[in-house]
């Protein structure tokens, strides 16, 4: 799995949004989709399978779709909103010793897991 820092750094790389899913791009095939932002294109997905073209749509337009909401500014928010609950939780495990040694090592787990989630 990729750190937030991985990930922050790749979104602030990436092309700044909005970013939408275009499926009225009249030059799309119609097992293509497109991702664009005010600044150009971002990707065109393709599904290429033996099947008919009406299947491409219902699974390469999903993709299209969820690419563009996760987008930078989607990305940048998240890693933000990982890094307050994390600050939170070291601030207030000490706060939750409330039932002895048992609780303070549940928060220690937590505070651990948290880390290993970020990666940092």
């Amino acid at each position: 799995m990729i750190s937030l820092t991985e990930l922050e750094a790749l979104a602030k790389a990436a092309t700044p949004g909005p970013w939408r899913h275009d499926k009225q791009e009249e030059s799309l095939r119609p097992w293509d989709a497109k991702v664009v932002s005010d600044g150009g294109d971002i990707c065109t997905t393709h599904k290429h399978t033996g099947e008919k073209a009406a299947m491409y749509w219902e699974v390469t337009h999903p993709d299209a779709a969820f690419i563009a909401e996760a987008n930078p500014e989607t990305i940048l928010t998240l890693v933000s909103l990982v890094r307050e609950m994390g600050e939170a939780l070291e601030m207030s495990w000490a706060d939750i010793y409330v039932d002895g040694v048992k609780t303070k090592q549940m928060a220690e787990q937590a505070l651990t897991k948290y880390k290993e989630v970020c990666g940092e």
